[in-house]
Parts: structure tokens; C-alpha cells; sequence
């Protein structure tokens, strides 16, 4: 009788998965003999991305790939043949195996990487995107209940090309890299002109033993304090003169060029040398310009009138000021022409504002486009970066960028001129100070009164007061190299009451506008200064001011200004409650620093705070609250980081305050794969796990992609093993057991069982060996033979455990057991075939079998004649059991269809995801810009139904369905074997009956004495012969009723049994039906709609 249901077909996205699990009709497909091949055995499908199946063509066969999905050899190649020998490595170290085309790859399932190795035509790095098990939901594939898919980058054994329909998107005209096509570094023209040239030389060693002489030359007849820049240039031309006439170099197109570059490269410390010597005494001296400000030297901004004058115009030019400095230092390392004429043209950039610094702050100002930059503020800020970069040879990198250049007209004109050009006014701004002796009297006065100031506001120096601060009103103004004003020096080193006395006496010098604009290179206002600093009596006068002062909207606009690091105030507010009370109705919540951290999960993942949980309380509220406010619910998805961190990932302690959120994805993975629960666990957060156990969103048994691992495999404390325990028992068929975390000590595999409890404790958590559980569910089935549950498959199970396979087969078969054995356990405490007590402890159980098998053993065989059983007894067994039978075949019917819907239901959620996804990728690349716009947004929650309850649901359905299936085995046995025997025998026995009527129509036999035979000898032969006969049908007839009465006491206590078992079934599926498979799947999805609302 055929099992094999026909479902209305439904084609999978993935066409690959597609032609082999799901063909409808195996035995007419093209691939039968592939089906065939396959039937019996286990294998790894890797699948390409569907959209690139879909989208592209083979170059080779011009097919595209979605038909090539339905060629023997392209699906021999993407199966991996699953074989003892395929698991003797683990996850930590690489598995080979063979395709069913007979090729070899290697598994690195460490680094998710696939080599493609023997018999394939191209040696490919493919990279694991995704892992997946799939339930087999065909009736042609018997060798296994799920399969594992490798999502791969790329195909297999072929070379593909975009189809012509991509070319009208962006970015799709190129097919993915393959491995052999990995685009090597090329060199630039002039890169590989000078390495061709440097090769000729050392080939030919008479050419460097000629240039080393010129080197000579040049080291001994020019003078140590001369650069003798006309001795270099003459020592150039001879060597060109002498090269180009040669043959080796006549294809160098800048003959010229390269040498002079060579001899630049082996002569340049002896020139530099020789400048240096030249120069002494004559270079810039910017020692009494050590504190030159901006202030200083900008006159023509601090001179504008209130209304037009803006601080963030001069914290804007510090910026690019502190960048052009750091990157003017690095002239002290050049050490040719190109690397210095390159530093100084960047720092020029980086000074005009036509280089960028850096994308963060490049948002922080409107540019100079805003200033006015002339040739003489471009000298001023120069002037300042020399100060800054603090260059001690400056004269000679001048005259070596005017003197040494292979090309004097690019010295002379272009942006390279003009960078000489202002370099050169800069050296001449400083000689013309230092011959004003006013000027240098000035400085000296200014830098001592700076110096003076600032040991003063130091934070080595103990006073926290100026006496004489009126002396320093004209300095007040002073920015140093970070940007810091005076009140930021204050703020930094805790100097309170000078920041007062500053803040108070000089308010015109300080008005609200600058402090609210004052800011430091890397972003810093003010306010996060303090709070940087921990100088919280700062931050409460700073936040005076500003709540007197401002409006709301200036409040909202400064405290969330960002650093360099996008970090606003609330983001260094981790451990300031009061703080962060006053302002915190003024935070913008949503805002995300560099690390995709907003300031409640700052808040959240500071875990070094006194109160940590009454300021995530706090925390929490205000931002609840902020949210509110701007008629809005609390955006859980706002808070996840850059590495997909949620806030109940990172949250230590009290995560009930985050699940009393509706809209909440408690199961949500960061991209390590790692779910809330599974940190909760690894970091042994009891709290946390006591609370989210009790929330009915969670996935208990989540699996993490990289690894396969679950929450249990992060557990190594029994208490914390316990507290998962007893989620998973809740969860289970019937809420009574619960079996996981699967260990081997030795060749021991030991798991935990958390069952229900007699004690206080509702729950109780116990190791027990396998073998003993493999020796219960023994007992248990000699106790009952009839059972509907399939304990025989269980114990096989448990035999074949493999300690070695730790591939996601492996961990795949060991969950599936542990599943299966805690239904089986379950069943068998519902129905109360064992003890509620009895996994108290590994000694219980075994105790427990030990009786059993004792009273099993005391049992006296029956003396009782086995019992006679009439046709109209049979025949109301056979009507009841053809009954039952008819019904659980048509209900077992039912359950492989729903279990086949349930499949598809799920593959055809996960199919609408990628193709959405795919859609919106796709359209946002489309080359029209309005309909690229028109795929900006997506649908943030697509799912009708949650993975979980799809899971859960589908394992219900198929523990019912193999629980149905081995009642029907049962009946079907007794109903088709045994009771046509049973008739058999009893055809045969009514068949000698009547054979005996017959042939002995008497029942009473001649008499037989001696005196008869002896006179009548051939009447006794014939009569022994009738006895003989009668005595042969009489044993035969004994026989086959002695048969006829065993096999009647067979069919009547299996009848009984089976009625007792149909009871029993009939109780566990209701209770199944009712309670746990149907009820729990529409409470999950209830809660899943409710979020997709």
C-alpha cells in the first residue's frame, strides 16, 4: 500500500533545489537515473544564490543557468556524498568530500570556505553564505528525514556572464569574480618603466660601476656645504648622453626622467647633507612663535562685527589646520623631490579645503566656500602650520623643491609653482619677523604671558585661581594645537573656579553663541569635554547656562552635536544620572555614533556603573518618553549596532523593561548569529535568563549559521543548564520532560534531563548515561510490544551516536534524537507508563528497571489452555480492526500532506524573502534614478508566520504522523498476517473434518479381537489400515487445532493490547492536536501578526 502523496505542484526560487526535491513525477524525469542513484543514500546539496541561477548564462553552452539546473552532470557536481569517512575531522579542521561525479573538494568550515579540488577543470574559493537543513518532504529520496544546503557564492563547472537584461542596472555588468579571474595589482606605466630600467642596470654591471663613479665624483669634488646643484645637473646629462645613444634604453620614452631619479635616489643624504651645512644659521627660527593662535594671526575674522562673526568658521579652520600639520610633519621623512613637491601640494589642499579630512567631519562646517580665502589668510594658516609642524629645516626643503626638480617648469608654474610659491612667502613672512625687533618683542611677551597662563590652568598646578586674570584679558582668546579655547583648558583640567571667574568677568569675550559653538579639532563641544574629563561640577554649570540661556531648539541642536566619532553628549552619559535627568528630554535617541551605537545602548552596555540597573531604568524611561513625545512607540530597531547587536543582546541585567515591549524581536541574531539568549547564557546572566525563558516569543532552540550551535551548546553551568532546561520542558509536547545538551565524557554519552518534580521545585535537572536510556526504552517496549510509539527506531538511534561527527549532519541527527525521545518521554509520562519521579536521578531509573524487569520475570506463563476463538469472534476483531485501520490509514494520509504543507509553507516564506530582497537590490541599481527611488523603502516585516511556529508545528506533525505510522504497522500486521492465517489454518482444519466425516462416516470403530483376525487375516490388514488412517487424521486434526487455538490467543491478546494502545493513541492525539501542536502554533502566530500590524 503506497504512501505517496501528490501535492498541486509548487515550484521552489532556487531552480537547482528545485530539480532535485522537488520533481513530481521521478520516474518519467530526465533525472531518474540521478533519483535512483540517490534514493537510499545522505548527501550536501551546495546551491548558488537564486538570483544569479536566475539571472545569468553559461558562456560555454550559452544556456542559462536555470536550465542548466536540470543537467546530471552540473547537479552531479553541487552533491557531496555524505560517508563514514566523511566525519572523522570536526568543525575545527577541514573535511574532504566527493562529488557524485567522483571530483574532490575540501570544507573549511572554520573560515565557511570551499576548495574546489581533483577533477574540476577550474581550482575555485567558494565562500559559505549561508547553511541550511532541510526536511525532505519527497517521497523518492528514503535515505534520510532532512538534507544539509550549503548556500555557495557561485556555481560549479561552468563560466558565467550576466543575462542582456541586466545591463539596463548599475553595477551588473560584471559577473562575480571567480577565482582563476582575481585581478592582479597592476603596476602604473612609470612603475614598471623604472623597475624595467633598474633590472637593465644590475644586468649590466659595467653601467653601474660607470654611475658609480659619477657618484664619486660628485661625493668627493663637491664642497661639504654646497649642494652644488649645476655639479648634479652636469653629472645627469653625462649619463643621459651616454645612455641614450645605447640600445639597452632606447624604448624608455623618459630616458631622462629615470636617471634622474636614480642619481636623485643614491645622491640624495649627500645633497641634503650639504644643504643642511649651507643653511645653518640662516633656517626659520619658530621658537618664540611656539603659541600662535589662530586668534593671532586671523585678525581680519575677529575684527567682524557681532552679527557676522562665528566661532564655528574658526573651529572649522583648526580642523583643516590640525590635518595639513600632521601631514607637513612628514617632511622630515622625504627624502626626494616627488615625496616632498606631493607632501606639499597635499598640506596646501588640505589647507584651502579642497582636500577632504575625513568623512565625518567633513559634514561638520559648509566649508570655506563660507570664508573668505585669499592669498594672504591661505600665508597666515601656513604660517601656523609651521609653527605647529614645528619643521627646522625649512629653508632647505625650499631651496631642494626650487633646485632639484627634474622638470624646472613644473617647479615654476601649475599647483606645484603655486605651492613653492607660498611656501616661499611663508619663509619670507618669517625672516621679515625676526628682523623686526617690535615684532619679536611682541612674541616673546605674548608667548611668556601664554606659557604663564597655561601652567596656571594646568593641571599640575594645585591654585584653582588667577589672581591677576585681568593681566591675560588679551590672550584669553587662545586656541592651542587641539582646538581647546581657555574654557575648554579650564573644563579639561578641573579648574572650576577660574572657569567662572573666565565665564562671568568676560562674558562679551565669551558670549553664549561661542560657547555654544566652541569646539575642539576632533568635534568635541564644551559639554562633552566635561563629561570627558569627569569634571561633572563643570557640566552642571555648563548645563545652567545653557537651560537659562537657550531655546529648546538650540538645546536640541547642541546636545546632539557629534565628535569625530559621531558621539553626542548622551553617549559619554553612562554613568551620570542626574545629568542625564536634566537634558534628557533634549537627546535624540535614535542617534548613532561610528559604531552604530545609539545612547541608550551606550548606556545599556556600560557595565562598570555602581547603579547599573536604576540608570538603565532611568535610561529607558527618558527615552520611552522621548519617544512619546514625538507621537511615536519605542523603536526597538533603532538601538542595533553596527555588528547587529540589540539592546537585549548587550543588556546585563533586568531585561524585563525591554520584554514588555510589543514589538520586540527577542530571537534576533547579531552577526556572529548569536541570539539574546545564547550571550545571556555564555556570560552566565541568570537574571536575564530566568526572565526571557518565561516570554513565549522565544526560540528556545535557535540555531546559530556559523556554528549549529544552540543556547545549550554555550552552556557549562548546571544551574544555568537547569534554568534553559525547564524552558524546553514547558515547550515540550506536554510540558512533563524535557531531553538536551548532548556531552561525551570518554566514550560516554551522557545528556540532561529536566523533568517535572514531587519536590518544591517544579523542575529537575539530572545527567543520565544514554545507555541507560537506550536500556529503559528496552524495558519499556518488552512491557509493551504494541506501542505506538516507534521505540525501536529510538534505540537504533541512540546505537548509532557518533562521537566524531561534528559536521551540521551531525549535530542535525543529534537534535533530531534528543527531539524525538522527548516526545517519546513525554507520551510515555502522559499516559503513565512510568513514574512521574522516575528521572529524579540516573540511580531512579535504573533501580526502576531492575523492578521491572523482576515483576516481568515473576510472571508464571499461563497453564490455561490457550483460548478457543469462533469465526463470529474473529470476524469482530477483523471489523474493528478494518475499521481502525481504515481510519488511521486515512488520517495518517491527512498528516503527510500537512506535513508536506508545512515544508513548503516554510521554503515559500524564505523563497518570498530572497525574492523580495533580490527585487530591491535589483531595483535600486536600476540606471533611471526615479524608479531607482522608487525602491528605496522595503517591508520591514514581511512574515505571516514565525520560523518558530512553523518549526514547532512541523515537528508535532511528524512525531504524530511516525507515531501513527507504527500503529498502522501494528494493526496491519495482525489484520493482514495473522488473521488470514489464523483463516488459513482454520480452512484446514474444517478441510480435515470433513476429510474424517468422510472417509469414517461412524464414529464408532469395528470392534477388533483375535479370534476374528485369526480367522479372517486379510480383514484385519484392511482394518489396521482404517485405523492408521483415522489415527493420521485424528493427530492433524489435533495439530491444526492446537495451531488454530495458539494463533486465536495470539489475535486475542494483541486485539486487547491493540485496543488498549488505540486508547491510549486516540487520548495522545487529542491531547496532541488540542493542546500542543495546533493551540501552541496560533498563539505564536498571533503574536507575530500583532508585529507585522
Amino acid at each position: 500500500m503506497s504512501d505517496n502523496v501528490n501535492l498541486p505542484s509548487a515550484t521552489l526560487l532556487n531552480p537547482l533545489i528545485n530539480a532535485i526535491f522537488n520533481c513530481p513525477e521521478p520516474d518519467k524525469s530526465p533525472l531518474k537515473k540521478l533519483f535512483a542513484n540517490l534514493q537510499t543514500r545522505r548527501f550536501i546539496l551546495l546551491a548558488p544564490p537564486s538570483h544569479l541561477l536566475l539571472n545569468y548564462h553559461d558562456v560555454k553552452t550559452k544556456l542559462p543557468l536555470h536550465e542548466l539546473c536540470y543537467n546530471a552532470d552540473f547537479i552531479n557536481s553541487h552533491i557531496l556524498l555524505t560517508t563514514e569517512n566523511s566525519y572523522i575531522n570536526t568543525t575545527l579542521r577541514d573535511d574532504h568530500y566527493e562529488t557524485l561525479d567522483g571530483k574532490t573538494v575540501v570544507i573549511q568550515w572554520k573560515n565557511n570556505v570551499i576548495h574546489t579540488l581533483n577533477g574540476f577543470s577550474l581550482r575555485r574559493r567558494l565562500k559559505i553564505l549561508d547553511t541550511k537543513i532541510l526536511p525532505n518532504f519527497n517521497d523518492y529520496f528514503e535515505g534520510a528525514e532532512y538534507f544539509a544546503i550549503l548556500y555557495i557564492d557561485q556555481p560549479l563547472g561552468c563560466e558565467f556572464v550576466p543575462n542582456d537584461y541586466l545591463h539596463c542596472f548599475n553595477s551588473y555588468g560584471e559577473s562575480p569574480k571567480l577565482a582563476r579571474n582575481a585581478p592582479n595589482l597592476l603596476m602604473d606605466t612609470s612603475q614598471l618603466e623604472r623597475s624595467s630600467f633598474e633590472n637593465i642596470l644590475h644586468i649590466h654591471p659595467a653601467w653601474l660601476t660607470q654611475l658609480g663613479q659619477l657618484f664619486s665624483n660628485y661625493r668627493r669634488v663637491a664642497p661639504n656645504d654646497d649642494p652644488s646643484k649645476k655639479m648634479f645637473e652636469e653629472l645627469v646629462e653625462q649619463a643621459f648622453d651616454g645612455m641614450k645613444s645605447d640600445s639597452l634604453f632606447k624604448n624608455f620614452s623618459n630616458l631622462y626622467d629615470l636617471i634622474h631619479d636614480y642619481f636623485e635616489l643614491n645622491l640624495y643624504e649627500d645633497i641634503w647633507s650639504r644643504l643642511t651645512i649651507h643653511f645653518k644659521g640662516y633656517e626659520v627660527d619658530t621658537d618664540n612663535c611656539e603659541y600662535f593662535s589662530v586668534n593671532q594671526l586671523l585678525t581680519d575674522f575677529y575684527s567682524k562685527d557681532f552679527d557676522s562673526f562665528k566661532l564655528s568658521d574658526i573651529t572649522f579652520i583648526e580642523r583643516h589646520v590640525s590635518a595639513a600639520s600632521k601631514n607637513f610633519q612628514k617632511l622630515t621623512l622625504s627624502h626626494s623631490y616627488a615625496e616632498k613637491s606631493k607632501i606639499l601640494v597635499e598640506t596646501l589642499q588640505q589647507l584651502s579645503g579642497t582636500s577632504d579630512i575625513s568623512s565625518q567631519q567633513s559634514d561638520l562646517s559648509n566649508g570655506f566656500n563660507n570664508l573668505t580665502m585669499d592669498a594672504d589668510t591661505l600665508i597666515s594658516l601656513f604660517v601656523l602650520v609651521v609653527c605647529r609642524s614645528e619643521q627646522k629645516h625649512l629653508r632647505s626643503h625650499l631651496y631642494y623643491l626650487q633646485n632639484f626638480s627634474n622638470n624646472s617648469t613644473s617647479s615654476k608654474f601649475g599647483i606645484l609653482g603655486y605651492a613653492i610659491s607660498t611656501l616661499e612667502a611663508v619663509v619670507c613672512y618669517f625672516e621679515n619677523f625676526n628682523k623686526n625687533t617690535n615684532n619679536v618683542a611682541k612674541a616673546n611677551l605674548l608667548c611668556k604671558k601664554t606659557r604663564d597662563l597655561l601652567h596656571k590652568l594646568s593641571c599640575e598646578n594645585p591654585t584653582n585661581e588667577v589672581n591677576d586674570l585681568a593681566s591675560y584679558q588679551d590672550i584669553l582668546a587662545y586656541r592651542n594645537e587641539q582646538g581647546q579655547s581657555i574654557l575648554s583648558i579650564c573644563i579639561t583640567n578641573k579648574k572650576n573656579d577660574i572657569l567662572l571667574d573666565v565665564l562671568s568677568e568676560y562674558e562679551t569675550l565669551f558670549p553664549i553663541e561661542d560657547i555654544l559653538e566652541d569646539e575642539t579639532i576632533d568635534g568635541s563641544t564644551l559639554l562633552i569635554d566635561s563629561i570627558k574629563a569627569g569634571n561633572i561640577e563643570a557640566t552642571k554649570i555648563l548645563i545652567r547656562i545653557l537651560l537659562f540661556n537657550c531655546t529648546d531648539e538650540e538645546l536640541v541642536t547642541y546636545i546632539n552635536k557629534t565628535d569625530k566619532y559621531a558621539r553626542c553628549v548622551a553617549h559619554y552619559l553612562t554613568h551620570e544620572m542626574d545629568i542625564l535627568k536634566s537634558i534628557g528630554s533634549y537627546i535624540n535617541w535614535k542617534q548613532k555614533n561610528s559604531s552604530g551605537q545609539t545612547p541608550l545602548f551606550s548606556i545599556f552596555r556600560s557595565y562598570d556603573q555602581p547603579n547599573y540597573e536604576e540608570m538603565v531604568k532611568v535610561a529607558f524611561n527618558i527615552a520611552n518618553s522621548w519617544y512619546q513625545n514625538h507621537n511615536s512607540s519605542f523603536g526597538y530597531s533603532d538601538h542595533t549596532d553596527n555588528k547587529g547587536n540589540s539592546l537585549l543582546h548587550v543588556l546585563k541585567t533586568d531585561v524585563s523593561i525591554l520584554l514588555q515591549l510589543a514589538k520586540l524581536n527577542i530571537n534576533g541574531e547579531n552577526y556572529k548569529g548569536l541570539t539574546p539568549l545564547m550571550v545571556y547564557v555564555k556570560y552566565k546572566r541568570i537574571s536575564n535568563i530566568d526572565a526571557i525563558t518565561k516570554d513565549h516569543r522565544l526560540i528556545l532552540e535557535k540555531v546559530q549559521n556559523s556554528t549549529f550551535f544552540t543556547c545549550f551548546d554555550y552552556a557549562k553551568d548546571r544551574l544555568v543548564l537547569s534554568k534553559i532546561g525547564e524552558r524546553g520542558a514547558n515547550d515540550s509536547i506536554f510540558g512533563l520532560i524535557y531531553l538536551h545538551t548532548l556531552r561525551y565524557h570518554n566514550l560516554n554519552a551522557t545528556v540532561n534531563v529536566t523533568s517535572v518534580s514531587n519536590t518544591e521545585e517544579p523542575f529537575v535537572t539530572t545527567v543520565i548515561n544514554m545507555k541507560t536510556i537506550q536500556g529503559l526504552l528496552r524495558s519499556i517496549l518488552k512491557d509493551n510490544p504494541f506501542t505506538f510509539l516507534p521505540i525501536d527506531n529510538y534505540i537504533d538511534g541512540i546505537s548509532h551516536l557518533n562521537r566524531s561527527d561534528m559536521t551540521i549532519i551531525g549535530k542535525a541527527d543529534v537534535r533530531s534524537l534528543l527531539h524525538k525521545l522527548t516526545n517519546c518521554f513525554n507520551v510515555l509520562l502522559f499516559l503513565k507508563k512510568v513514574p512521574q519521579n522516575l528521572f529524579t536521578d540516573e540511580a531512579s531509573v535504573l533501580y526502576w528497571m531492575r523492578i521491572n524487569t523482576s515483576r516481568r520475570n515473576q510472571k508464571s506463563p499461563s497453564k490455561e489452555n490457550p483460548k478457543t476463538m469462533e469465526p463470529e469472534e474473529i470476524n469482530m476483531i477483523q471489523s474493528f480492526l478494518r475499521f481502525n485501520f481504515d481510519e488511521i490509514l486515512s488520517f495518517k494520509a491527512s498528516l503527510n500532506i500537512l506535513r508536506k504543507i508545512l515544508i513548503f509553507l516554510s521554503l515559500k516564506s524564505s523563497d518570498f524573502e530572497d525574492a523580495y530582497a533580490s527585487l530591491l537590490k535589483m531595483g535600486r541599481k536600476v540606471t533611471n534614478a526615479k524608479a531607482a527611488d522608487a525602491f528605496t523603502t522595503s517591508i520591514t516585516n514581511n512574515k505571516m508566520f514565525s520560523d518558530l511556529s512553523l518549526d514547532e508545528l512541523l515537528e508535532h506533525v511528524r512525531f504524530l504522523e511516525e507515531c501513527t505510522v507504527q500503529l498502522f504497522k501494528s494493526i496491519q500486521t495482525i489484520l493482514f498476517d495473522r488473521i488470514p492465517n489464523w483463516w488459513k489454518h482454520y480452512g484446514e482444519l474444517l478441510s480435515l473434518h470433513k476429510n474424517y466425516r468422510k472417509a469414517f462416516p461412524s464414529t464408532v470403530k469395528p470392534k477388533s479381537t483375535a479370534g476374528t483376525a485369526s480367522h479372517i487375516p486379510l480383514g484385519g490388514f484392511i482394518e489396521t489400515k482404517r485405523e492408521q488412517s483415522e489415527q493420521r487424521l485424528s493427530v492433524q486434526i489435533k495439530a491444526s487445532s492446537k495451531i488454530l487455538k495458539e494463533l486465536g490467543s495470539e489475535i486475542f491478546s494483541a486485539h486487547e493490547k491493540l485496543a488498549e494502545e488505540l486508547s491510549n493513541y486516540m487520548e495522545f492525539r487529542k491531547a496532541c492536536l488540542d493542546q500542543r501542536t495546533i493551540v501552541a502554533f496560533a498563539i505564536k502566530n498571533i503574536s507575530v501578526l500583532q508585529e507585522c500590524i
